[in-house]
């Protein structure tokens, strides 16, 4: 029974291993900046939705850096749009399971696929949000 266990944590380490050095090419490749964190229920007509839009502009004109999120709706889709705006890299990580549903949702991508890391461990996902920091 020990046997099993370790062969499922073996596993478990072979694919948060692989989703670390996934993140690790993603930071490297797009360099280092700010993290946008916020709600993904707050559409574009809520006032803080603007707000967000007019700091991913502003932070990534000042700083001349890349900006992380989530990759999702809401304020981190208000972050992206104003990052791109000033002309700046954008970067995401993104759960590929998200509240029972696949994430192939409706919700269209505002940067390129290839600026965007799909994570299936909610731990890397945290871990490498500090990792992409200034």
């Amino acid at each position: 029974m020990l046997n099993v266990y370790l062969i499922i944590w073996f596993f478990v380490f072979l694919k948060i291993k692989k989703e670390i050095s996934r993140c690790y090419e993603l930071v490297h490749r797009l360099g280092r900046g700010v993290v946008y964190l916020g709600s993904s229920r707050m559409g574009p007509d809520h006032p803080h939705y603007l707000q967000a839009l007019e700091l991913g502009k502003e932070v990534a004109d000042l700083l001349d850096c890349t900006s992380w999120t989530g990759a999702g709706p809401g304020l981190m889709d208000a972050a992206t749009k104003g990052a791109l705006e000033s002309g700046k890299p954008v970067g995401g990580f993104k759960i590929a399971k998200e509240a029972g549903e696949w994430t192939a949702s409706n919700f269209p991508f505002l940067f390129a696929t290839r600026n965007l890391s799909y994570m299936q461990v909610f731990f890397c996902k945290k871990a490498w949000f500090g990792g992409c920091c200034c």
